[in-house]
């Protein structure tokens, strides 16, 4: 048997990586306007945030990710009311594939939110990721090169997605009465993420069938109506792990049956364990910014104690 080899062909390339953070902000939170001839990718992990992108501004919410092309002008920011943790990382790509992106939002499933928290932990530990990226000296074997693999998977299943997206489907004159009640109805399970709430339930509130009240918010949202409370629920989970909650607790507070249990579910829909999640959150942002407002502060300092020594 003679072999024929298939030479690979490479869909998209990331040849350097200058930042790679994750960021804790507070709901007043607002950056500077920044500007590089590399790609920025933005994802909030958690909260709602405010992208300005040259003269554009739109939101980009939790599970959202969005591209700022190279030499793009923006900026970031909280809405004002709510916490965000952001993850944040610039890249080097001058492949052609890469003109599919540019500064709109993309929906980022489950599945693939795995990715972002594989950047982190390794981003971890091959870096000193503080402002600029420093090889550390006891990094583990090939860490920047899976590091560059992960975006390039990332960012080759964006392009999947987007592709996907090109050609929405046009939504019948009944959407926006119906798109109401779906609404409604996340805006009711946020409000009871700490109980347990059945569709039964939601059918007295709403009075509608079971039938039609699950097929209506599925049509609008594309997610069953349990799929979206869980999401809900692994979310403030990961809020609550961030402030020290234990599982036990955790799983007792949103009303899990048992810690067991709500660790397999958690696993389910990020892809750790909330042991291993907990283990992948970076440093905060505050303290960082506190870091820099101290460093700047005593810049200023001896550069007036030198002018007056002159």
């Amino acid at each position: 048997m003679e072999y024929q080899p298939v030479a690979i062909k490479n869909t998209l390339h990331v040849s350097a990586i200058p930042t790679l953070l994750y960021y804790s902000f507070t709901p007043d939170y607002v950056s500077g306007w920044d500007v590089h001839d590399f790609w920025e990718l933005i994802y909030v992990d958690r909260g709602n945030t405010v992208i300005h992108a040259e003269d554009r501004a739109f939101a980009l919410n939790n599970g959202q990710v969005i591209l700022h092309r190279p030499n793009v002008r923006h900026r970031i920011r909280c809405d004002g009311v709510h916490e965000a943790n952001v993850f944040i990382i610039t890249f080097v790509c001058h492949s052609a594939a890469m003109k599919r992106f540019g500064n709109e939002p993309i929906g980022l499933p489950p599945s693939v939110r795995p990715l972002i928290v594989s950047l982190i932990e390794d981003g971890m530990r091959t870096f000193d990721c503080r402002k600029w990226l420093t090889p550390l000296p006891d990094a583990p074997l090939g860490g920047q090169q899976i590091i560059r693999l992960y975006l390039e998977i990332l960012l080759i299943r964006l392009l999947r997605i987007a592709e996907q997206h090109d050609e929405p489907p046009r939504l019948p004159p009944s959407f926006s009465a119906e798109s109401r009640l779906s609404e409604d109805i996340m805006a009711y399970l946020d409000e009871h993420i700490y109980e347990h709430v059945t569709i039964e339930q939601l059918c007295t509130v709403f009075h509608y069938r079971k039938s039609r009240l699950c097929a209506l918010f599925k049509e609008h949202t594309g997610k069953t109506i349990i799929s979206y409370f869980t999401e809900k629920k692994i979310e403030t989970a990961k809020d609550l792990m961030r402030k020290g909650g234990s599982v036990g607790q955790i799983a007792t507070a949103l009303q899990f049956d048992t810690p067991q249990y709500f660790s397999r579910v958690f696993k389910s829909y990020t892809g750790l364990s909330p042991r291993a999640y907990r283990s992948s959150l970076m440093f905060d942002v505050n303290n960082h910014v506190k870091k820099r407002q101290l460093n700047a502060k005593r810049t200023q300092e001896n550069e007036r104690s030198t002018e007056k020594d002159s």
